[in-house]
């Protein structure tokens, strides 16, 4: 859980122990990507996934949200996308309950992809 905010996770990445899909690093999977590869390791078929491109007007970074059932009802992930000095993109994921959710994109003033 991500340190006073309940309802958020984040996964451990170090660069001395990396967290792996696929022998790729997550910092470098993309939101879309990690998410169906996430959804692909439950039985059934993977639903169709919409990743949000949003930016924030409270940060720096481009933020990409998946929101799970009607209005977020099933939580989501907001990914932070963070440019290294070499112009690569790192992705920050974390994974967000529905109140988790909705208080982190309020926060971020995004809270409007809820409706979408």
């Amino acid at each position: 859980m991500i340190r006073n905010c309940p309802g958020r996770y984040i996964i451990q990445h170090k660069k001395k122990n990396p967290f792996l899909i696929d022998k790729v690093p997550v910092t470098s999977i993309e939101t879309g990507d990690f998410v169906w590869n996430a959804l692909a390791t439950v039985e059934g078929d993977v639903p169709s996934i919409v990743v949000h491109d949003l930016e924030s007007p409270r940060c720096v970074d481009r933020v990409k949200v998946v929101v799970f059932g009607a209005e977020g009802c099933g939580g989501g992930v907001i990914t932070y996308c963070k440019q290294d000095h070499d112009g690569a993109f790192i992705y920050v994921h974390t994974l967000n309950t529905a109140s988790g959710l909705r208080r982190k994109l309020g926060g971020l003033q995004i809270d409007h992809v809820l409706k979408l």
